[in-house]
C-alpha cells in the first residue's frame, strides 16, 4: 500500500511507499549475495567444476534482482497537478491516474480512504 500526500502549495501529489524499509533490506541482501558470489567465483576460479558455474549464475541472478529492485520497486514518487489528466477509475487496489502523455500510473491505496474521493472529485473521474 502507498500513502498519498497532496501538496497544494507545490501543486503536486507525492506517493510515499510504506514498504521502503523492506525494499532497502531486499537491496542489501541482494547486494551481499552478489558480493558473496563474486568472491566465491574469484577464489575458486582455478577449479573447473559445476559449482563454480552455479555460483556465477546465482551472482548474475542477484545482479538482475538488484537492478529490478532499483527500477521497478522505486518508481516516480511525485506527480504535478499539470501532469494528471484524470482519475479514470477506482479499482479494488486503489486509483489509476491517466496522465496527459497517455500513460497510466497505478497507486495502491485503500479505496475507502478520504483522500481517494478528494482526488476523484478534483480530477473528474470518468467512471
Amino acid at each position: 500500500m502507498q500513502n498519498l500526500v497532496i501538496d497544494n502549495k507545490k501543486k503536486e501529489i507525492r506517493f510515499q511507499d510504506q514498504n521502503k524499509n523492506l525494499v532497502n533490506l531486499i537491496r542489501f541482501v541482494f547486494g551481499l549475495n552478489v558480493l558473496n558470489a563474486a568472491v566465491f567465483f574469484l577464489l575458486f576460479n582455478y577449479q573447473d567444476d559445476i559449482l563454480k558455474w552455479v555460483w556465477l549464475v546465482f551472482a548474475l541472478l542477484n545482479v538482475f534482482l538488484l537492478y529490478f529492485s532499483f527500477t521497478k520497486l522505486s518508481k516516480q514518487t511525485t506527480l504535478n497537478f499539470s501532469e494528471v489528466d484524470s482519475v479514470e477509475f477506482k479499482s479494488i487496489f486503489g486509483l489509476v491516474f491517466k496522465l496527459k502523455n497517455g500513460k497510466y500510473r497505478k497507486v495502491f491505496i485503500n479505496r475507502d480512504a478520504p483522500i481517494v474521493e478528494k482526488l476523484m472529485k478534483s480530477f473528474g473521474n470518468k467512471m
